[in-house]
């Protein structure tokens, strides 16, 4: 248990450093600097790097441990899903960094409408989620066909004729044995390509061909020159501005 919090804490490092990254990039973008909204803050790492920004920050967040912690924090946070949360005012920045492969598919459009109408005038959103493509989502596109990803994401943005950019990023994990690159890339394809349901409902037959999968992965992410396995994880940041 100890490990596997450790490999959460580095994607979590990870998603940490590419928003400092962009901090400056979000600060000259926004003309006015009041209300911040972070959807699914989850331990608050993102959420503390960019409130300083703002006069005001809000954190949604449902789940009971990561809320207690962002109490603890100090954080103005709201336990509840945010299709059930109530919003008083509108936003100059919004924030929903890997949240969306928490939410059914089939409740993205009233997801995004209600995070669309959210950002303030002159405002903006970023939604930070697995891209599609390179070879970690041609595993989860195995494993899961109609996983959640930046494509469809822009496929509706496209549909609806909301203007958006998109910044293409990555993570980059390196370990030195099988075991914990293993550890690694299982950990990430049932964070992005299955939902809770949807592993609970395999087989038994069919959660041991999945580790067999990724275990065959694995063994493609050995780097012989570094003597080590090396995996990147495509992102984008969607960048949606009123």
């Amino acid at each position: 248990m100890k490990k596997y919090s450790n490999y959460l804490l580095n994607f979590l490092k990870i998603k940490q450093q590419l928003l400092l990254l962009s901090k400056k990039s979000i600060y000259n973008q926004l003309i006015t600097k009041n209300n911040f909204l972070d959807i699914g803050a989850g331990p608050g790492k993102p959420l503390l790097a960019l409130s300083p920004l703002f006069k005001s920050t809000l954190a949604i967040e449902p789940k009971q441990n990561y809320y207690d912690q962002l109490v603890k924090k100090g954080v103005n946070v709201i336990q509840s899903n945010f299709q059930d949360t109530l919003l008083k005012r509108k936003f100059d920045l919004v924030l929903c960094c890997h949240m969306l492969y928490h939410v059914p598919i089939k409740e993205w459009p009233c997801f995004l409408e209600k995070l669309i109408h959210s950002i303030a005038a002159d405002g903006i959103a970023i939604i930070i989620i697995g891209a599609n493509r390179g070879k970690h989502a041609e595993l989860c596109s195995s494993v899961n066909p109609n996983y959640q990803n930046s494509g469809p994401l822009k496929l509706y943005l496209d549909e609806k004729g909301c203007k958006y950019q998109t910044t293409q990023s990555y993570g980059n994990y390196t370990t030195d044995n099988f075991d914990d690159m293993y550890t690694i890339c299982r950990f990430s394809v049932l964070e992005d390509a299955l939902n809770h349901d949807q592993y609970s409902a395999m087989s038994k037959e069919e959660k041991l061909k999945l580790d067999s999968l990724i275990a065959d992965y694995v063994t493609t992410l050995k780097n012989p020159f570094y003597n080590a396995y090396m995996l990147q994880i495509d992102l984008d940041f969607i960048i949606i501005k009123k």
